[in-house]
């Protein structure tokens, strides 16, 4: 079978379906956060390392999903120790990956296009009180929506961003904060990258382009999901207009920024 995975547009398939059935989650066939954020939840429970807790769902996973493959004695161990085991607590990175998500399945886009206006991103930066200065838009808005979500998630550094602290539009002044050690931000390598690091991107030399949020790494690429830019490399890579899961090479990765 195919793996199932998030990509850009959203996987839909009849395994899709009987996957949701089985976790219990909503049954629409798509592979979207909520059924991926279900079976990360699965492998945790049902006893996998942790390295292999993530939020795709293979040809192994469906043979223990549907017990057509026996449970090891290690995975009964660690279900039996976590379920002893109060749920460790969501970090903020991991919430504002998933509200990135839910953009990227909600199919946020400008309106009207090119305006570099998202009525929706207005609405919730308004609702948050930040500054008219930033949630009415009007600007490129890639460094934007990643701070959003942060700062949605309770960032400490994405309110220092909003507040003045930093120009929190402004990728190469983001990058360059980070790598002084500044409002909670670091840089640190590909080897230590997580889900919910901030990415830069750099296509053509100098400063860097571009941001947006790690879903995963893979071999030479990583899964992002990215505020303005396009659904395929046929648009513009920084300014596309909405928000999307992306697979980029890691050729064009200039730096990985941990937040806090």
């Amino acid at each position: 079978m195919k793996t199932l995975k998030l990509t850009s547009p959203l996987m839909r398939s009849d395994m899709v379906l009987a996957v949701q059935k089985k976790l219990r989650v909503r049954t629409d066939g798509v592979y979207g956060p909520v059924t991926a954020g279900a079976v990360k939840r699965w492998k945790w429970a049902f006893g996998y390392h942790k390295k292999f807790v993530n939020q795709d769902f293979t040809a192994s996973d469906y043979a223990y999903l549907f017990a057509t493959r026996p449970k090891t004695a290690l995975m009964k161990v660690r279900t039996s120790r976590r379920s002893r085991k109060p749920a460790p607590p969501v970090s903020a990175q991991s919430k504002a990956l998933k509200i990135m998500q839910t953009w990227a399945a909600q199919g946020l886009k400008e309106q009207p296009a090119g305006s570099n206006k998202v009525p929706r991103l207005h609405d919730i930066a308004k609702a948050k009180g930040i500054s008219t200065y930033y949630s009415n838009m009007g600007y490129p808005w890639c460094a934007f929506a990643v701070m959003l979500a942060a700062h949605n998630a309770g960032s400490s550094t994405a309110k220092a961003g909003f507040a003045g602290k930093f120009n929190v539009l402004y990728v190469p002044d983001i990058e360059a904060q980070a790598r002084s050690g500044r409002h909670g931000m670091r840089l640190v390598g590909w080897p230590d990258a997580r889900p919910g690091d901030f990415l830069t991107f750099n296509w053509d030399g100098g400063v860097p382009d571009h941001i947006g949020m790690l879903v995963g790494t893979e071999v030479g690429y990583a899964v992002t999901v990215e505020g303005n830019t396009s659904s395929s490399t046929g648009g513009s890579q920084s300014n596309g207009g909405g928000v999307y899961i992306r697979h980029r090479d890691r050729s064009v990765i200039q730096s990985i920024i941990r937040w806090t």
